[in-house]
């Protein structure tokens, strides 16, 4: 629960350091790449906090190269 509660602060302090900025220079398309970035930290945050195991993607990348990787090989013996 302390976990939790510390990512919420860390986010808010991060929010409060930056997003002022972002806003006084207009600058909207950072501000949106920044407040997706920092929920994706977030949520990753708390699904650690509580313990729970986060997806890697090493599998992901493996189940789309593997077969090019093959066929490249069997190109090229």
């Amino acid at each position: 629960m302390w976990a939790i509660f510390g990512v919420f602060i860390a986010a808010l302090g991060i929010i409060w350091i930056e997003v002022p900025t972002l806003l006084r220079q207009k600058q909207t398309r950072e501000l949106v790449f920044f407040s997706l970035f920092l929920g994706v930290a977030v949520l990753s945050g708390i699904t650690m906090a509580m313990g729970m195991d986060l997806p890697n993607p090493y599998g992901l990348i493996e189940i789309i190269y593997r077969p090019i990787g093959e066929w490249i090989n069997n190109l090229f013996r």
